[in-house]
Order: C-alpha cells, then structure tokens, then sequence
C-alpha cells in the first residue's frame, strides 16, 4: 500500500513539475510578492489588463490567451477565453479594450469579446511582443531587426525603427504614458528607449540572449532577463538596480522567465513566469490607530516599570 501511495505522489509531482519553481525574491524591502496563477504546459509571456481590470496573459506554449477576472488578491484560477495563436508571445489591450495578439508566425489578431478572432496582420518578421498607444500598435520584429507601427483600426503598418540585430532582435516593447517606447536587443542584451518620433537611445547592458520584455510606469522601468533569472529597476535618474530575482530561468524551454511585467494602476506588480504569474504588492504602512496603541501599550509599560521600580525602592528603605 504505502508503494502504491508514493507512485501515486510521484504522478502529482510529475503532472504539476513546471509549477513547482520557488518563489521569487523581491529585493526591495516595501514589496511582498504572492502567485497569482499558475497554469500547467502553458508557457506565459505576455500580459495586459482591460477597463475592467480582468488579467489577459499570452501562452506560447500552447497558442492560447488565458483570462484572469480577479487578479488584485489571493490565488486566482485563469480561465481559457480564446486559443488558436500558435507561439503566441506578444498581447496588448488598447485604451478602447481592443485586444491584440501576435505570435511567432509573423501574425496579428483581434480577438473579441466572446473569444473568438479574425486576422487582423501579417507579414512580420518572428514578432516577440505587441504594445499599443493611442491609436497605433508597435511590433517588434525580432526576425528581421526593425519596429513595425501599425494603425489599429486599419490593419496597416509602416517602418518606425530598424537596424537592430537580425535575428534575435527587437524583444519585449512596453509603452509609457507620454509614448516612449521601452524595449530590448535579445541578440546584444541591450536596452533602448524611443519618443514617438524615433529618436533612439541606449538605457543599459544586460545579458545577451538574456534580456527580455520591459515595463514602465511611474518614470521607472522594469527589465526581465531569463539567463540571470531577474528583473532589474532603472530609476528616472537611469540608475539600474536590481529588483526581483529567483525566477524559472532558462534551465527548462518553453517554460522560461521571468517574462513581462504589467501592472494595474493601483501599485501592484504583476510578473509571468514559466506557468505562473507573481503579484508584487506594497508592505501596507501601519495605520495611525496602530500606531497610537502602540504608543499607549508602550506608555503604559513604562509607567509600570518605574511604578515597580518605585515600589521596590520603598520596600528596601523601609524594611
């Protein structure tokens, strides 16, 4: 019997093998970090929040989108909201809710609200991530070493950036709230940033073959790198430092990371990871009630202390 049991754990142990990574490490003391999701054989890369604050995550692994209704707490079970987009790695959400996929085919969809999609692009050269602002969406080209922007409501795209690395190049855009544009060199490990108008300049070195997507908000910029297994921050004075690291690595293909970094406008962090996604979330300050008992307990154990001391003091004067 106990035989039959131990193979019996070892098949659980083997069915849920790529969710069993540790949890990463935040080295910024005023954040926790807790699992979101985790998904079985997907292999999730990119992410992106609607108006509605439902989570949507690229699988490429396994061509699917995954949703996320209520990711701001506790372990959230992600649903299938629409599949069909083999090595899907790029997905991004527009101010209007348009929801955009691209994968490694050179493909771009719309998916609607009921899950269902229409060819919305083609042509692009192994595509790594999509984003959008206003009304254009920039594609990274990684195939051919070019930034493609295409029109949103028409489908078509104009040259913006080139002459990166081919292949391996363009990877991981993230768009800021004023435009710039904020991606990385797979080849090389480097990491730019661009206004709208294409000017180009250089935020930082990390690892080549390593460097992966990127995240802004708040003037601050997040970097994933799968070969060292972190996320570095690069501050609005472009100090870089490190940020989170304990991720899956690149030790297990498809199931990598750590991959992008989105976050919700209300300060928590949301990072994919092989099958999982992390939340990164502030330490909450203690409140001022806490604070004032606080201060009374400590009050009124000083004021014991010296009454006892007072006490003793008299019983030794007066015995």
């Amino acid at each position: 019997m106990k035989k039959v049991i131990l193979l019996s754990w070892l098949a659980v142990l083997a069915t849920f093998s790529t969710t069993l990574y540790a949890v990463p490490i935040i080295h910024d003391t005023r954040y926790n970090v807790e699992l979101v999701t985790s998904i079985p054989g997907s292999a999730l890369h990119a992410m992106d929040f609607d108006s509605s604050g439902r989570l949507y995550i690229s699988s490429y692994n396994d061509g699917n989108v995954y949703r996320v209704s209520s990711p701001t707490s506790g372990l959230q079970t992600a649903s299938l909201f629409s599949s069909g987009y083999g090595f899907a790695n790029g997905l991004t959400i527009t101010d209007d809710d348009q929801l955009f996929v691209s994968n490694g085919l050179g493909n771009v969809y719309r998916i609607f609200n009921d899950g269902t999609s229409a060819l919305f692009s083609s042509g692009y050269s192994y595509p790594t991530e999509i984003a959008s602002y206003n009304n254009d969406l920039f594609i990274a080209n990684s195939g051919d070493g070019t930034i493609s922007r295409i029109d949103a409501t028409t489908g078509a795209s104009t040259p913006f950036l080139s002459s990166f690395s081919a292949p391996n190049g363009p990877y991981g855009i993230s768009i800021s709230s004023d435009g710039t544009l904020y991606f990385t060199d797979h080849l090389t490990g480097t990491a730019y940033s661009s206004n709208q108008s294409g000017t180009v300049d250089i935020i930082g070195s990390f690892s080549a073959f390593g460097v992966g997507y990127t995240g802004s908000y708040n003037s601050e910029v997040f970097i994933s790198d799968i070969l060292t297994q972190e996320i570095s921050r690069v501050d609005a004075q472009g100090n870089i430092s490190l940020f989170a690291s304990g991720f899956a690595g690149n030790s297990n293909p498809p199931f990598n990371g750590p991959h992008d970094i989105v976050f919700d406008g209300q300060g928590a962090i949301y990072i994919s990871d092989a099958d999982s996604v992390w939340r990164v979330t502030a330490v909450p300050e203690p409140s001022t009630l806490l604070l004032l008992i606080t201060g009374l307990v400590g009050l009124g154990l000083l004021k014991t202390n010296r009454c006892i001391g007072h006490d003793v003091n008299w019983q030794r004067r007066n015995r």
